[in-house]
């Protein structure tokens, strides 16, 4: 059996509009506040998890880090 022990803390701190990203895409902006906080900048990594939260659909963002010169070349 699986027991869920994470607490979780929700805080807003924007509300976004959501953007046409070409034909089949769709995007967002990051909060300024987020990308400061989490040293993110362009071309920079984060994993999306998709959950439910008392029933509501939920995607939960977390900064992965910087790319590394390995990276940016594809190896």
């Amino acid at each position: 059996m699986f027991y869920n022990t994470m607490e979780i803390t929700m805080q807003k701190i924007a509300e976004q509009k959501i953007q046409a990203y070409g034909p089949r895409g769709l995007s967002i902006s990051f909060p300024a506040i987020y990308a400061s906080d989490n040293n993110l900048g362009r071309k920079d990594l984060v994993d999306i998890y998709r959950d439910s939260i008392n029933g509501k659909d939920v995607l939960i963002i977390i900064p992965k880090g910087k790319f590394t010169a390995d990276e940016k070349i594809g190896l």
